[in-house]
């Protein structure tokens, strides 16, 4: 008789980190903004421009939250893991998005095909041979997030099987990225491909959420994990200067910096932010009462399919805009509407399929956010 296969012991719960679920609702909510935003006439005014900023608190959220969840299950649970918890909204959101642009020509700012779709669904997209087999053309736009996302879920989760292998990555990932943001001259074609092998754009803000999740659970750390902390910082700054001119073009009255460094100071404003309700939620916040914790995983639940499914309204901005004779009025409702969706989609779509995956990948049935309420665990899922 065959014996069954071992299943692996579930890890040891993470504590919960009290109020982070809000963090990325307000995220995700920055960047429906923001896009929202972009399909007024003349939408480079007022600071909803930088709700592309959300992006940026996504990395640092999962930097921070991957960085603890990635001790302890072997390499191929953790990654697993990863895949239960990204596909299920990516898939409905492809599937819908793609289904409304093939059936609505012109619905959006581009058509896609068949192949687009097919792409798109099996990750196919996500890689350089998109461009070779014509699916390079993203159904949803805010993907485009997700190989930085799993690019880093695997190098942490390789480096994470190495004695001390996460700390020294971290630390010469920031030292790299460093040097490359304040390195002067032309690029050659092998330092850019140097330069997208190793996400330098994005590692200040992956780096400092590991440093921070470092600072959460020990409540201190040495001169180097500071020293570091100020290298995430100073590199964030530099690259965000790098963005095209039109994010830059705003400046309240009330703000005494030129347009040019109203970004830069804006992300480090963020990081800071970050950092001390970090520090506040380890020492002096109480335990959330049940229905506020409700509140809070409902929200956090929530923000990614958000995050994927809110382009479905961009094409009705403008139409509702004028209809109601109020921009932010529409938006606000759009916004509202894609909440209503994240929800149902959650509900009714996600967790059954990730129940799924779950006794496909893993051996057992598990609601994966139902566990993460009985372990006390708060996982993020990407923008992701």
């Amino acid at each position: 008789m065959t014996e069954a296969p071992p299943v692996e012991a579930p890890s040891k719960p993470i504590a919960r980190v009290p109020y982070l679920d809000y963090g990325r609702f307000a995220a995700a909510a920055l960047v429906a903004m923001y896009h929202y935003n972009l399909q007024d006439p003349e939408p480079r005014r007022g600071f909803l421009n930088y709700g592309y900023l959300g992006v940026q608190f996504f990395f640092l959220i999962s930097g921070f939250v991957i960085s603890r969840s990635v001790k302890g299950p072997s390499l191929s649970t953790f990654l697993k893991k990863r895949f239960i918890r990204l596909y299920p909204s990516l898939f409905f959101a492809v599937l819908l998005l793609g289904a409304v642009k093939l059936v609505l020509h012109g619905y959006g700012e581009r058509s896609v095909t068949p192949l687009d779709i097919v792409g798109n669904l099996t990750g196919i997209s996500l890689t350089p041979l998109a461009r070779f087999l014509h699916c390079d053309n993203y159904v949803i736009q805010p993907i485009w997030t997700l190989p930085y996302e799993i690019y880093f879920y695997l190098l942490l989760g390789i480096v994470s099987q190495i004695p001390n292998g996460q700390r020294w990555f971290m630390f010469s990932w920031i030292i790299f990225s460093f040097f490359e943001s304040f390195r002067p001259g032309t690029v050659t074609s092998f330092e850019h491909a140097l330069r997208c092998t190793t996400m330098y754009e994005v590692a200040p803000y992956f780096a400092g959420g590991y440093l921070l999740s470092v600072l959460y659970d020990r409540a201190a750390f040495g001169i180097s994990g500071v020293f570091m902390l100020i290298l995430c910082f100073t590199t964030s700054v530099r690259n965000s200067c790098d963005l095209p001119g039109y994010m830059l073009d705003w400046r309240a009255p009330w703000i005494p910096l030129p347009p040019v460094a109203i970004v830069p100071a804006s992300i480090v404003v963020l990081f800071w932010l970050f950092f001390a309700w970090l520090v506040y939620s380890r020492k002096f916040s109480r335990p959330p009462t049940p229905r506020v914790l409700r509140l809070e995983l409902a929200l956090g639940a929530a923000s990614y399919p958000m995050y994927l499914f809110h382009p479905l309204f961009n094409p009705v901005i403008k139409r509702l805009s004028s209809l109601l004779h109020s921009k932010y009025l529409a938006m606000s409702l759009c916004c509202l509407f894609t909440i209503l969706l994240a929800h149902l989609v959650v509900n009714f779509l996600e967790r059954p399929f990730q129940r799924l995956l779950s006794t496909w990948l893993l051996g057992r049935r598990q609601d994966i956010r139902s566990a993460e309420v009985r372990a006390g665990d708060s996982q993020v899922r990407g923008p992701v």
